[in-house]
């Protein structure tokens, strides 16, 4: 399909521009203090090669090594260069390094160590054939109101890990909007990936306020490559609204790397897609597509839209959805979902299910029903296949103690001691077309029911809503079902629904009359070897003093013509989120 006729259709369709000029901020200096590589942007390696570090400020590099679960390696410094407000350092890997992914380490004369975690890929093999897992605009947020979507990306961190591609690609609107905390929530989430992610900025990760996309995860508008055939380039195309929008610089800078590269395979991701740019003198569409076949790209993948689009002219230009919408809502060009993809030996891609539309986000799932962190005597997981496909995959399980395990649902592949006193047991599943598998792992039997802390925060006002937060554990086998019921007269009972925000992490809001003083609430957790407890708790707050149910505190009264401004202005900023997609 050529890119022009379906993008001309689009734009016809959409009357609106927005009103709004957002400014990038710049000069943000990453968390870490080591600009790359980067969490998100990590280094590809292999055993004895070397890495090119970028440090904030003109330092002393004492020492540089890499460090996983599984061992920590030194790194030979060989050249250090101090210039211009930054440190470039090269260094390189021992032959000994096995292939993982590990944290950066540097360590300075004076004492300071900047660690980057996840930053560093150290691949068994240079060459393709390499599995990528490309997903696009998750939203993550961790705001009241929003957790479901932190909950789902919590639940495309377990199905990357089981499916354990070679590297992840991420094409923007990773978080949801640039209030900070939602940036630190997604950072403190990052490390539990065990495979190395690229990600890029969208228009949702930009603030007028500053730059978190580049303090927490990742820089933009950079290169990076995959062994010497496959080079990936991330492409910032700004805040921007329905279009991004390019720099006439950001255009040479594309034209020069991508010049420069001898690469078999050239990837150029962006968040707006490139058919789709603000018509700039010398950065628009056209002028991006074509440099693009000029310099032979492979394919150009992108988000920003929420729906699926495929052009295959004059290059291959794909678009994904969203991740974290419902499927059984979505129109047939919107279903949420990702697409995985395989560079073969000879450059071409081949496609899971064909490139025209992605996997539907509900067709494979994992669950966790137990913390992964090695804290534990086992570990259990449900593994689930809605698509017409065998599911394939390995779970990887953290058990404390060393020593054997006994294992259910999946083949044992091997395990390995943690040097942090856990072991690591590599479990095998294959789950068939429509079915779904529990896997449990297991050093010790589990003697004992879950365990329940339970916390409530009523907020009152004309009625009263009543926020719960639960945290429930078990030692060996994990949670399989909670169940949460409120009751305001000790007799009738109304089951609540519960978020599963992540292995032991539920979550609930309920509402009440204000009038009933009270609250009584019913936890049921059962764990994976039937085991259950039962916690009853009751939650009072402040009944109404006034006859007709007020406190007494003074209402206040708004002028007609105030509720109409607020109007005005709700419907304003519901068209600009919209633009903003």
């Amino acid at each position: 399909m050529s890119w022009r006729s379906g993008a001309a259709a689009l734009l016809l369709s959409l009357t609106v521009s927005a009103a709004s000029v957002y400014v990038v901020a710049s000069g943000e200096s990453p968390l870490s203090g080591i600009e790359f590589p980067r969490i998100g942007f990590p280094a590809f390696t292999a055993p004895g090669s070397g890495i090119r570090i970028k440090l904030v400020g003109e330092v002393s590099v004492g020492a540089v090594r890499i460090e996983n679960e599984f061992g920590e390696y030194e790194l030979s410094v060989e050249e250090t260069t101090a210039a211009d407000g930054k440190t470039e350092v090269e260094a390189a890997l021992p032959p000994e390094a096995p292939p993982g992914l590990y944290d950066l380490v540097v360590e300075l004369e004076g004492g300071e160590a900047r660690r980057e975690p996840n930053s560093v890929a150290v691949l068994e093999d240079s060459d393709p054939p390499f599995t990528v897992f490309w997903i696009s605009d998750t939203h993550y947020d961790n705001r009241p109101g929003q957790l479901h979507q932190a909950a789902q990306f919590v639940r495309d961190i377990w199905l990357i890990n089981f499916l354990r591609p070679d590297f992840v690609i991420h094409t923007g609107d990773v978080c949801n909007n640039p209030h900070e905390v939602i940036f630190q929530g997604l950072r403190r989430l990052m490390p539990a990936f065990d495979v190395p992610i690229v990600l890029i900025p969208g228009n949702h990760d930009h603030s007028i306020k500053g730059a978190p996309f580049v303090v927490y995860l990742a820089p933009s508008n950079l290169s990076l490559d995959i062994g010497p055939e496959v080079h990936v380039v991330s492409v910032d195309t700004g805040p921007g609204s329905l279009e991004g929008k390019l720099s006439v610089d950001q255009i040479s800078w594309l034209d020069r790397d991508l010049s420069a590269t001898n690469a078999t395979v050239k990837i150029v991701l962006f968040h707006h897609p490139p058919w789709n740019l603000e018509a700039v003198s010398g950065a628009d569409s056209d002028t991006v597509i074509q440099l693009m076949a000029e310099r032979g790209v492979t394919a150009a993948l992108s988000g920003h839209m929420h729906e699926n689009y495929v052009y295959t002219e004059p290059i291959l230009m794909v678009t994904n959805p969203n991740s974290y919408g419902e499927v059984e809502k979505a129109a047939e060009k919107a279903v949420p979902g990702y697409r995985i993809f395989t560079i073969e030996p000879d450059g071409s891609l081949r496609w899971l299910g064909g490139v025209e539309k992605p996997i539907p986000l509900n067709w494979f799932e994992v669950e966790h029903y137990q913390v992964n962190d090695g804290s534990a005597g086992g570990f259990s997981a449900r593994v689930i296949n809605r698509s017409p496909w065998p599911l394939n995959g390995t779970l990887v399980a953290r058990i404390s103690g060393s020593g054997s395990v006994d294992v259910e649902g999946g083949d044992l592949l091997v395990i390995r001691d943690s040097r942090l006193g856990y072991s690591v047991a590599y479990v095998a599943v294959t789950v068939p077309p429509g079915q779904d598998k529990v896997v449990k792992v297991w050093a010790e039997e589990d003697s004992s029911p879950p365990a329940v802390e339970f916390q409530a925060e009523p907020k009152v006002g004309g009625t009263v809503v009543i926020r719960v937060n639960l945290t429930v554990r078990d030692d060996v086998s994990g949670v399989s079902d909670v169940r949460l019921r409120v009751s305001t007269d000790g007799q009738s009972w109304q089951e609540v629904e519960l978020l599963r925000l992540d292995e032991d992490t539920f979550l609930a809001t309920t509402q009440v009359p204000r009038e009933v003083g009270q609250a009584s609430f019913r936890v049921e957790a059962v764990d994976l070897s039937g085991r259950a407890t039962t916690v009853e708790k009751v939650i009072s707050w402040e009944s109404p003093t006034g006859p007709t149910g007020e406190t007494g505190a003074e209402k206040a009264h708004f002028p007609i013509w105030m509720i109409g401004v607020a109007i005005l202005a709700a419907a304003a900023m519901a068209v600009a989120y919209k633009l903003r997609r």
